[in-house]
């Protein structure tokens, strides 16, 4: 619809013809003469970003801030990059945070080097196959805590900024821990998200008493504070990996009854004692893959060929006859 009848529709219904009339002719006289120009040839939407010394990208605005206020003080991209996850952490409590896993992607422009790192946390180690067996569980549960890993998000934050960050740990917390503290105003997708979860939520204390208020999920644009995690995030700006693996954190993590009866009390340097992998990305081609953990990248490889691309050399071959070799060469990664 162009912009002269969208006024003039939106006018009929509560101004007088007198006035649709005038208005209409000054659209007129201020029209284009060619009115294929005009607004109809202007997508509508999110204008495409464009900047000229840099960018960053997430999912939430105060994150995104927070990434180029970093930059603008002289940090890099991965300095940047660990600032906005945590403020993620603080921001979305319903997606990875700290408790989670973490993955990277890092180009270096003075070495022209591309590098993956890969920290995603292991199994306990006390469980064991025997342990599923003898309760006749046959699948990883979607609750509980059997299918929780020994985190690796923050081991892997660390990695980051000890081989290309250039700032201090406790510099690129101080925002995520500020809006913690303070707290920060509910976006409505977070709110979407969180209602969902009430259920689950109230079952459990500490869940209840972190996550809801007065029993209920905050709603768009409700401020919210996260006063424990501001304290256990100041914690980990003063100790680091240490705090987090072995000092008080951990120890407040595997104290509950249930993680020790089910992954011991040594669940926690699990993650510091195999680390996160930084490794040069698998080539395929034109194409250069972060491996994931286990054997899930049996799936990349298999929907590659499932396309044509042959796996022992990267190539399209037009064809999906590679298939059984790829995968018995992920095996082999």
């Amino acid at each position: 619809m162009r912009r002269r009848t969208f006024l003039e529709a939106s006018l009929k219904g509560c101004l007088v013809p007198a006035m649709v009339e005038r208005f209409s002719a000054a659209a007129t006289a201020a029209q284009p003469s060619n009115t294929s120009d005009w607004f109809s040839n202007v997508a509508t939407g999110r204008s495409v970003v464009r900047a000229s010394h840099a960018m960053v990208a997430s999912s939430q605005p105060l994150a995104s801030e927070v990434g180029i206020d970093v930059l603008r003080r002289g940090g890099n991209a991965s300095d940047a990059a660990i600032a906005m996850a945590a403020v993620l952490n603080v921001t979305e409590p319903h997606m990875t945070g700290i408790g989670g896993d973490m993955f990277a992607m890092v180009y270096t422009s003075r070495t022209k080097k591309l590098e993956g790192l890969n920290a995603s946390g292991r199994a306990p180690r006390a469980l064991s196959v025997d342990y599923f067996r003898a309760r006749n569980i046959t699948e990883i549960p979607l609750a509980g805590m059997e299918p929780i890993t020994v985190p690796g998000a923050f081991d892997g934050w660390v990695a980051l900024l000890e081989k290309y960050g250039t700032m201090k740990l406790a510099d690129l917390l101080a925002p995520a821990i500020d809006y913690a503290e303070q707290g920060f105003p509910i976006m409505e997708k977070t709110a979407a998200d969180w209602e969902p979860e009430v259920g689950k939520l109230e079952r459990s204390e500490a869940a209840r008493s972190t996550d809801l208020v007065d029993g209920r999920a905050p709603g768009p644009g409700e401020v919210f504070k996260q006063p424990n995690l501001a304290r256990t995030s100041r914690e980990l700006a003063r100790g680091g990996r240490e705090a987090f693996y072995r000092g008080a954190i951990a120890k407040q993590a595997i104290d509950a009854p249930r993680v020790r009866y089910i992954a011991g009390r040594d669940v926690m340097m699990d993650n510091e004692l195999t680390g996160p992998v930084i490794a040069d990305l698998v080539s395929r081609g034109h194409r250069r893959i972060l491996p994931p953990s286990g054997v899930r990248h049996r799936a990349l490889m298999g929907g590659g060929q499932a396309v044509g691309i042959d796996p022992r050399t990267g190539t399209l071959s037009g064809a999906s006859d590679h298939r059984k070799d790829g995968l018995a060469i992920g095996y082999q990664v």
